[in-house]
């Protein structure tokens, strides 16, 4: 037989339990909506809105710092959680407020210009986040790329609501075969990016050439 105040002790002790988790559960629900809070929030540090071409900017790894606005290192880790890498924030390494995409309500989208030293390259990314603040999925619109001989070009446009197109040129220089000739050899590809109702996107090469040029 078990005894009155035993049972008076299990009952308050799973009463304490399911109180901790409803609180637990109630704050990783407030956790997650302040995450697209936040991400919402970040809006009126996008400098530019609703692009449909993509180029990067004709700025350089030295001149760009004060053109455009920089995450910090909250912003950075509310962003950029999902790719693992550090905040650095000074030198040549730095992530810029791009553009804002208003392309789906049910999404919230914006592009992020990155440059970096290490891979000789500036990228326009572009993020989709769902209205909690949880990432979906990321693609480039646009690159470019260079060290030494070696040279990598990205383009691209919005061609409907769930289309875009991404244009790259990879080359390689070399001597080419008459004196002071250069080749240029090298790939261009066609990529077709869509963008599911759930928010992923997924990349298809569409047309691809090679090509050796002699100047």
């Amino acid at each position: 037989m078990v005894k009155k105040g035993s049972k008076a002790a299990v009952y308050f002790l799973v009463l304490a339990a399911t109180i901790l988790i409803a609180a637990c559960e109630t704050f990783r629900s407030k956790e997650v909506q302040d995450k697209g809070a936040m991400l919402l929030g970040l809006k009126e540090k996008f400098k530019y809105r609703n692009l449909t071409v993509f180029e990067t900017d004709t700025l350089n790894f030295d001149n760009r710092p004060g053109h455009y606005n920089e995450p910090d290192s909250n912003n950075f880790k509310l962003i950029f959680r999902q790719e693992n890498r550090p905040f650095i924030g000074q030198g040549y390494d730095r992530d810029y407020f791009y553009s804002w995409q208003e392309r789906d309500v049910n999404f919230i989208e914006f592009i992020i210009l990155t440059q970096e030293e290490g891979s000789y390259c500036e990228v326009l990314r572009y993020y989709i986040f769902d209205r909690q603040g949880k990432f979906i999925s990321s693609f480039d619109v646009a690159a470019s790329c260079g060290d030494a001989e070696w040279s990598f070009t990205g383009s691209g446009r919005q061609l409907n609501r769930q289309t875009f197109l991404y244009e790259t040129i990879e080359s390689d220089q070399k001597r080419g075969p008459f004196a002071n000739s250069e080749t240029f050899e090298g790939d261009s590809i066609s990529y077709l990016i869509t963008i599911d109702s759930s928010g992923r996107a997924n990349k298809k090469e569409t047309a691809k050439k090679h090509f050796v040029t002699t100047s």
